[in-house]
């Protein structure tokens, strides 16, 4: 695994835990399945940049925040 990867998982789980979001809630927000998001926190795959940009939006954060840059 990729290590801005690994700070991306890590990343999206604190903030979906920082904003008290289950998977599922992030899911539905998006518009994808729950098992998506799990992926994500897991590292195991990335959201593709639309996705990206509403995580974003979701979370309140800068698209570079959620990178790690």
């Amino acid at each position: 695994m990729h290590a801005n990867q690994t700070l991306f998982s890590k990343t999206i789980r604190s903030l979906r835990l920082l904003n008290r979001l289950t998977q599922q809630q992030v899911a539905e927000a998006l518009h994808v399945t729950r098992q998506a998001v799990s992926k994500w926190e897991q590292g195991k795959s990335l959201p593709d940049v639309d996705t990206l940009l509403h995580l974003a939006e979701l979370f309140q954060v800068p698209v570079e925040a959620l990178l790690g840059e």
